[in-house]
């Protein structure tokens, strides 16, 4: 039987998932493939695949065109290479279509021959990627994506659309491990994983019970977008380290207030924590700010109160500084020396914080070394002294109870 064999050449631009084409048919030889794939086509199928390449090309008659392929399609004994040179023109027709729902079918029919040429593969295997993740086909996506990301084009989107993909079809631990490897890819560039790759990742450590992992990544996150949520987020993670004392507590609190992700219930803890801990100045600038934001009624009983006691221990701060100042010189060991550095800070007064915190450090016989190093670093933080707070968290940071409370404050001194 005679034999008539054609090709379709197709030019694709793809920007996100909008895809643009051109398309020429011609009658010409296929080249024979390494694997000597029978190339091809019979005259029937040739027949209707021509009718179809003219009814687009003379008249843009998609209607026809497709109607010639599916008759095509249902002819019987058609060899693989005919199928998937019917499967291809429909799919170019349906990309100059922009009808992206059933270009992804014929990807998948075509890829399914089992004779797709490898510079086909290497154009459309992206795409299919992109639209089974359109069509919500995860375990599809993660099919295509594994063999596209070793082709040209790979990127950032790509990567996104394959860690996703992995959490939706519920691999939790692939999606952590797909994640990790971006972030080892981009750093070896020199760049970073994109927030939602991030975002993804958190999601599965939290969901697994990796709560130390979690909050490393949940760190990554706040220094590359620093809002209210990330940082409350971090912050979150640190609290629930395990043996904290009040004063490490209050400290997380400080830092909730400074990066502005203190929660409506946040600014009663913090109140009742400060007038529990003896810090006045502090306590009556959480209740202003509560009120102020319309976060606690002023004219509430509970709160008027509240706010009168927290102005008159305010106001009798200075009194109660200079009896610590007493305390602190008598005291052999360096601990009053802290707790009155730490008073200091509280009171607006931080280069005096610091001076007093030095003191006690150099005096020695703490009680904990490590908090002491903390305050120094969130009274250096105070004034700018961005560096030398890095190092002091970097000390807290070997106390196995403080060490997440000084890491998350250390990574705030990173900004």
């Amino acid at each position: 039987m005679n034999k008539i064999l054609y090709s379709a050449m197709l030019a694709v631009l793809l920007t996100g998932v909008s895809i643009s084409t051109m398309i020429s048919v011609s009658p010409i030889a296929f080249a024979a493939e390494e694997e000597e794939i029978d190339t091809e086509i019979g005259r029937e199928v040739g027949r209707l695949y021509n009718f179809a390449a003219r009814a687009f090309q003379n008249d843009e008659d998609f209607l026809a065109a497709h109607e010639y392929l599916a008759e095509a399609r249902a002819l019987e004994d058609k060899t693989p290479w005919e199928t998937y040179t019917i499967e291809k023109l429909d799919m170019q027709l349906y990309l100059n279509q922009q009808q992206l729902d059933l270009v992804g079918p014929r990807l998948t029919a075509m890829f399914a021959t089992g004779v797709t040429p490898q510079e086909d593969r290497e154009a459309y295997m992206r795409i299919a990627m992109l639209l089974a993740n359109n069509a919500q086909n995860y375990a599809q996506v993660i099919t295509y994506g594994t063999e596209a990301i070793n082709y040209a084009g790979w990127d950032n989107q790509a990567d996104e659309v394959m860690v996703t993909a992995y959490y939706f079809n519920g691999d939790p631990s692939g999606a952590e491990q797909y994640a990790l490897d971006i972030i080892a890819r981009r750093a070896a560039v020199g760049e970073v994983a994109s927030l939602q790759t991030l975002n993804v990742l958190v999601t599965v450590q939290e969901e697994q019970g990796k709560e130390a992992e979690a909050m490393q990544t949940a760190g990554l996150i706040a220094v590359a977008d620093p809002s209210v949520q990330n940082w409350a987020r971090v912050i979150d993670h640190a609290t629930f380290s395990p043996n904290l004392e009040d004063q490490h507590y209050f400290n997380l609190y400080r830092l909730r207030r400074k990066t502005g992700s203190l929660a409506p219930p946040d600014y009663v803890g913090m109140a009742n924590m400060a007038q529990a801990l003896g810090y006045p100045v502090e306590l009556q600038g959480v209740l202003d700010e509560a009120i102020g934001g319309g976060i606690l009624e002023a004219n509430d009983i509970s709160i008027s109160e509240a706010v009168a006691t927290a102005r008159v221990l305010a106001a009798e701060a200075e009194t109660m500084l200079g009896d610590l100042a007493t305390e602190a010189a008598a005291d052999p060991t360096g601990d009053t020396e802290v707790i009155y550095g730490d008073l200091l800070y509280s009171n607006g007064r931080a280069a005096d914080g610091e001076a007093a915190i030095r003191r006690g450090i150099e005096k020695g016989g703490l009680e904990s070394s490590a908090d002491a190093q903390m305050l120094l670093g969130i009274v250096l933080l105070e004034q700018g002294k961005a560096v030398e707070a890095r190092a002091a968290f970097q000390q807290a940071e070997q106390d196995p109870v403080a060490n997440l409370v000084a890491w998350v404050w250390g990574l705030y001194a990173s900004l």
